[in-house]
């Protein structure tokens, strides 16, 4: 049968728009029901849609110009991806869990000198970067 367990599986998990079109597309029912099983809103006493959950859902629900600020930085970062790989550039820089799904681990010639760090992923962050230039 289907748990609440697998529900929790095809949650989205990623960032949105608050709007209520977006919503809507993302889950029809919530208007009706006031609380959403596929994204982690519910809505309070006044009928406010309020974010639910850890401090990561926190920064799911984000207006157009935060949505737009996380959409631009990735375009950034991507340019500066392909102009490196371009150049020749190519380097395993995983994040340090990583390595242990990694099928060349056992041979791997960095170990533990190639990681790099998370990347802050707020809205207040993207709001920073937004500007940001990135050099190569």
């Amino acid at each position: 049968g289907f748990t609440k367990e697998d529900e929790n599986a095809f949650a989205y998990k990623g960032q949105f728009i608050n709007s209520p079109d977006v919503i809507d597309m993302f889950d029809p029912e919530f208007k009706e029901k006031q609380e959403s099983e596929i994204l982690p809103l519910t809505t309070d006493k006044k009928g406010n849609v309020k974010v639910i959950g850890d401090a990561y859902n926190k920064n799911t629900m984000l207006s157009e110009d935060a949505f737009q600020n996380v959409i631009e930085y990735s375009k950034k970062l991507l340019e500066k991806a392909d102009k490196l790989i371009k150049e020749g550039y190519i380097e395993a820089k995983p994040l340090d869990e990583h390595c242990k799904y990694c099928k060349a681990k056992n041979i791997c010639s960095h170990k533990k000198d190639c990681f790099r760090k998370k990347v802050d992923v707020t809205v207040e962050a993207f709001n920073l970067k937004k500007d940001e230039t990135l050099d190569t």
